[in-house]
């Protein structure tokens, strides 16, 4: 639902750019909004597929093996791992300044030719930098 038909996303490698065509985007949902819904649901779905495993696992697991968890210490290291996520996305989405005029400029001067993204609907550019290629 969110990536088929709320965001529609297209990447365009290898520039770290893309456009979205989805339902939020035509209705003027800034870009990095989407992209922090997307990258929330993914984050919790691979979480929840860890959390499948690691239940799966100590299933089966014996009773008196180093490797069985105590079952608080293990919903307590799920909570605060589906808490920091959360909040590092929510944290890129509301703390990170989307100035359009910027990514305009970014768009014109870059080396490769993307200013035709402008006209498929809501886009976004994020210029490489050493901060970048470090996440």
């Amino acid at each position: 639902l969110n990536l088929d038909l709320l965001f529609e996303p297209f990447p365009l490698f290898p520039a770290c750019a893309g456009y979205c065509i989805g339902i939020l985007c035509r209705i003027g949902v800034p870009m990095h909004f989407c992209l922090g819904i997307a990258t929330l649901v993914l984050v919790n779905t691979g979480s929840s597929i860890i959390g499948c495993f690691v239940h799966r696992h100590q299933a089966i697991v014996g009773v008196e093996s180093r490797l069985k968890f105590n079952q608080k210490i293990a919903s307590i290291i799920r909570y605060i791992f589906l808490i920091v996520t959360s909040i590092s996305v929510f944290a890129w989405v509301f703390l990170n300044p989307h100035d359009k005029e910027k990514v305009d400029r970014a768009l014109e001067k870059s080396s490769v030719n993307l200013t035709w993204i402008k006209d498929r609907g809501s886009y976004i550019y994020i210029e490489r930098t050493a901060e970048i290629y470090l996440i």
